[in-house]
């Protein structure tokens, strides 16, 4: 089923008009809050908007901009602003290595071909040019891995609001939803990488219109402004899957065991 199909069967045309391109609905963001918010959470979610909708039938589909979210959400920016400090100071350690690997080019290139030390100069300036190549490599692994965990915790963070508030405000799904600035730059006047970056930008976004009404993308950076229960407590638990007929894990019970 795609996702075109539900609106035209749920909304006025006058209300919604989503182009997508017809996919599988398990590939569409979809989260439904299970368990009950911590008090903190509560007072925020008060001020939340009661159905967005409400004079539609069915299942009601709200929009949301990531990372308009992501952007604004406290917890991220703390993190980002740890990781680039912690860039920084790699990127300080990498120029002193590079000034001293220069100082020490320019002493062997500074040697006579006769000097018996030259030789160990040089092998010496291989060393520590492959060193540093090493080293560059490792704190590039080391950042990248640092930042794609950061990452994970956020998204989970956001996926936690974003069940709460879709269960508060009364949306069966949340669908994600990208704006694409208008560029004051005449097309004439754009430069080729800057074309096709806005190209990809428009062949990748899912909802291309949605009403106000549906925009849940407020609600969801309110929610964030207050610290999340630990991903360890009971509110952020996550139900278990059924398991599938003929697979119960019930082993050791069967015939012949």
């Amino acid at each position: 089923m795609s996702i075109g199909t539900i609106v035209t069967k749920s909304f006025p045309l006058n209300l919604i008009v989503v182009a997508v391109s017809s996919c599988r609905l398990s590939t569409m963001v979809a989260a439904i809050g299970l368990a009950l918010a911590v008090p903190a959470q509560e007072a925020v979610s008060a001020g939340l908007k009661k159905q967005p909708v409400g004079n539609l039938q069915g299942p009601v589909v709200g929009v949301i901009d990531v990372s308009k979210v992501i952007d604004q959400y406290p917890r991220h920016i703390k993190l980002r602003a740890e990781l680039d400090a912690r860039f920084d100071q790699y990127q300080d350690q990498l120029q002193q290595q590079v000034q001293q690997l220069e100082t020490l080019r320019v002493t062997v290139q500074g040697m006579g071909a006769n000097v018996p030390e030259r030789a160990e100069a040089e092998h010496q300036y291989k060393i520590a040019l492959q060193t540093q190549d090493f080293r560059r490599k490792y704190f590039n692994d080391l950042l990248a891995a640092e930042e794609l965990r950061m990452m994970l915790e956020v998204y989970e963070d956001l996926d936690f609001a974003v069940s709460k508030v879709a269960k508060k405000v009364g949306v069966s799904m949340v669908v994600i939803k990208r704006d694409i600035p208008r560029s004051p730059v005449a097309i004439a006047e754009m430069s080729e990488r800057e074309v096709q970056a806005r190209v990809n930008a428009f062949q990748s976004r899912t909802v291309w219109y949605a009403s106000k009404e549906l925009e849940i993308t407020g609600d969801v950076i309110k929610y964030l402004m207050v610290p999340l229960p630990s991903r360890t407590s009971p509110e952020r638990a996550v139900a278990q899957p059924v398991p599938a007929s003929g697979d119960s894990g019930n082993t050791g019970t069967g015939k012949g065991q």
